[in-house]
């Protein structure tokens, strides 16, 4: 009976904690209020402070867990949608992300290497180019871990959404299918918010990219491991 009161209680709190966030951010429109980094961090730390072991928390926010299996199916929703302007661009979107992507795991893993970081997290950072729904069940059949992986994409994210659209206009992308697929790419689904607020074809691009390059980050992540990890 106490660990069912304890689950049900552990389950209500993350679920509570992130809505409460993500209220916030929809309120205030900032970028960087990430509701999934500042859940991250509030509930890691009641976890410490509570003393409650992972094994208990990962019981009970297991209904959660099994969801990431679902929205990564409903991603296609948005390629679909999106299907007849993304074939329009197809070369072009088919070698930008596909550089992008084996670019994006070749470095992660190669440079985790060079400063000495251990195999878990080498393979860790190796699909963080692609948005979480996708980055961390990669991240776990290749032995990383999921937690680390889902919160490196997460910075990575809000940096590129914070950055990402003044770095563009500095170096002269005009182009406004080429600014969302830029966005989508590099700051995954928290760009594609961002890329919203610009109009609707950065948006629309923003999200086929988010999709394109998540597929494309999962197949150059196994060869990322496979060249560059350390045994």
């Amino acid at each position: 009976m106490i660990d069912v009161v304890r689950n049900v209680l552990l389950f209500v709190a993350t679920v509570a904690t992130f809505e409460g966030f993500r209220a916030l951010q929809t309120r205030t429109r900032k970028v960087w209020q990430n509701p999934l980094l500042f859940s991250f961090v509030v509930l890691a730390a009641a976890l410490v402070v509570g003393k409650v072991d992972m094994r208990d928390y990962r019981e009970a926010t297991f209904p959660l867990a099994i969801l990431v299996g679902p929205s990564v199916v409903a991603l296609g929703l948005a390629l679909d949608a999106r299907f007849d302007t993304l074939r329009a661009h197809a070369k072009v979107v088919v070698v930008a992300l596909g550089a992008g992507a084996a670019v994006g795991a070749g470095s992660a893993v190669g440079l985790a290497r060079i400063f000495g970081a251990s195999r878990a997290i080498c393979v860790s950072l190796a699909p963080k180019s692609a948005t979480t729904a996708i980055a961390a069940p990669v991240s776990e059949r290749l032995g990383g871990d999921p937690s680390l992986t889902a919160v490196v994409v997460i910075l990575i994210g809000v940096f590129g959404a914070l950055v990402g659209p003044a770095l563009l206009r500095a170096i002269g992308v005009r182009n406004r299918y080429a600014f969302g697929l830029a966005l989508g790419a590099a700051a995954h689904l928290v760009g594609t918010s961002r890329a919203k607020e610009e109009g609707p074809v950065e948006e629309s691009a923003s999200a086929a990219a988010m999709v394109v390059h998540g597929v494309l980050t999962a197949g150059f992540a196994w060869v990322a491991v496979k060249l560059f990890a350390p045994s």
